[in-house]
């Protein structure tokens, strides 16, 4: 076979996603003729498609040092590089994309999704209107700038990009999810719930789509029902019911990664204790916070698990000290200090009350000595003396982690543009 045609394998099969057996297509094309720049981007795609993106980003920095013009591969250079976390060299490879082709609507998206990263907003806008200007059908450009506008509390602008980008493409996930949290925050919640089980249809791997979809449900219940009424609690009992369903499969598979196992795992605890098992909501939310995801939401597990265990379990005193959910070992640590202390102090006073001639060179501060002691016996009970007080657990729920925005990832269409052109070159020799 010749590149050439190890090159239109290479394209079928990726089209295909056997991305292994393409890249070895590819590698075959590659070694046949070493200057061959669509071949190498071909390579490239499929290393990224693998998860090799250092060897797919070496693959196109190939590409560009044969092909210093290949728009395209600067283009994929960025997206790797995001991949790897950095965002400056990607916004830099996007910019170059444009510098060969001004009209490249998609690279005008990522530079925009980058500039909004470094909080460059105004240019960030500039850049989708930029490429809404080339292509006026480009539904992410649209959504990504409603993102933008929702960022900043213009929900008019947000709601009308928005509509725009699902008139245009009907299937795009990043567009119904933006519609879902617009609606909420216009308190439209069965809008809101539709769009969120569209995005759960759309991308059923994704489960950011069901805690948002939770999310809503929870709210239009909070919000329509008495917290009292039988119907709010079988709202809440569906609700446990399928945040189980899903943490029983993201703890079979830690690929989705921890931080949105940690805000299934608040989710439960919050709604146990909306349900009044409040032994089960303190077990999610140690399990929460053990996962040591490093997400926002591990701050408010641990605030709802201490008021949890303070204010609704009201554990005896030594189990405040020897089995707390929190700083466990600090506690035991600080009481053993307080206690050591205590009786410290006692000692001395003690020996020097039954025997004085130890003492005969010391003073004793009696006064001192006393309210040392009962200073550090009421740190000791300070648990239970805080407890007295009458205090409302706060749970209001807090939101699930925004859904990124999200570039445009067309290397199958670039890959199937490059096969035209091959072709198309082929037929005018």
């Amino acid at each position: 076979m010749t590149d050439k045609e190890w090159f239109k394998k290479g394209v079928e099969l990726s089209e295909l996603g056997r991305y292994e057996e393409a890249l070895r297509a590819f590698e075959k094309a590659i070694e046949i003729n070493p200057q061959d720049d669509k071949a190498r981007f071909g390579k490239g795609v499929a290393l990224g498609e693998l998860g090799r993106h250092e060897d797919a980003l070496e693959a196109y920095e190939k590409v560009i040092e044969i092909n210093p013009q290949f728009a395209e591969s600067w283009f994929a250079k960025g997206v790797e590089l995001i991949k790897l976390g950095r965002y400056e060299d990607a916004l830099k490879a996007y910019e170059k994309a444009i510098e060969i082709n001004p009209q490249y609507a998609d690279a005008w998206v990522n530079k925009g999704v980058e500039l909004g990263e470094f909080e460059r907003h105004e240019e960030a806008l500039q850049a989708y209107e930029k490429a809404i200007e080339i292509d006026p059908k480009n539904a992410l450009a649209y959504t990504n700038l409603g993102e933008l506008f929702f960022k900043f509390g213009n929900l008019k602008e947000a709601s009308d990009n928005v509509d725009n980008a699902l008139n245009i493409d009907e299937e795009l996930v990043p567009a119904w999810s933006l519609q879902g949290r617009i609606k909420i925050e216009e308190k439209d919640y069965d809008t809101a719930s539709e769009s969120f089980k569209q995005a759960m249809t759309l991308d059923s791997s994704n489960p950011i789509h069901f805690l948002w979809y939770t999310y809503t449900n929870y709210l239009k219940a909070e919000f329509s029902l008495d917290s009292e009424d039988k119907k709010y609690q079988e709202e809440i009992t569906t609700i446990i019911r399928n945040l189980e369903k899903m943490n029983e499969t993201l703890s079979k598979n830690s690929k989705q990664g921890k931080e949105i196992r940690a805000y299934v795992l608040y989710f439960l605890g919050h709604f146990y204790l909306k349900s009044n098992d409040i032994f089960t909501a303190k077990e999610k939310l140690e399990e929460c916070i053990k996962l040591k995801s490093k997400s926002p939401i591990e701050a408010p597990a641990r605030e709802l698990l201490d008021n949890i265990w303070n204010y609704q379990i009201r554990p005896s005193l030594w189990r405040w000290w020897f089995n707390s959910p929190l700083h466990r070992w600090l506690k035991r640590i600080g009481f053993s200090i307080l206690l050591l202390l205590i009786l410290l102090i006692l000692a001395l006073l003690l020996l020097h009350l039954f025997v004085p001639e130890w003492y005969l060179s010391i003073q004793i501060n009696w006064s001192l000595s006393v309210f040392l002691i009962v200073f550090l016996i009421i740190i000791l009970f300070l648990p239970n003396i805080k407890r007295i007080q009458i205090k409302d657990i706060e749970i209001e729920l807090h939101s699930p982690p925004p859904i990124p925005v999200l570039s445009p990832m067309v290397m199958e269409e670039e890959m199937k543009e490059i096969e035209a052109k091959y072709l198309e070159s082929e037929k005018l020799r």
